[in-house]
């Protein structure tokens, strides 16, 4: 992708950096602004790829200084499978 190209479709914030947008997973699914399929898109490129590398380096007994949300991230996934 050219840097025209990535100025015409900018990548909305929330993708780049959730955590930076939304202070839980839950909040993401509950966001009135977002589609279903843009929700999924946070949940899984952004956070539940970043939860999955801290839970790897947790079970590797490396000190990541902060909890996977693993769980939080998959329970987010779970209520949008219910609600759409």
């Amino acid at each position: 992708m050219t840097t025209k190209e990535t100025q015409a479709h900018p990548v909305p914030k929330e993708e780049l950096n959730p955590a930076g947008v939304f202070a839980h997973p839950m909040q993401v699914v509950h966001a009135k602004d977002l589609t279903t399929a843009e929700k999924r898109t946070i949940l899984r490129a952004s956070w539940e790829t970043d939860a999955r590398a801290l839970q790897r380096a947790d079970d590797e007994g490396m000190q990541v200084g902060q909890r996977s949300r693993l769980h939080d991230v998959e329970i987010a996934l779970a209520c949008l499978d219910k609600t759409g």
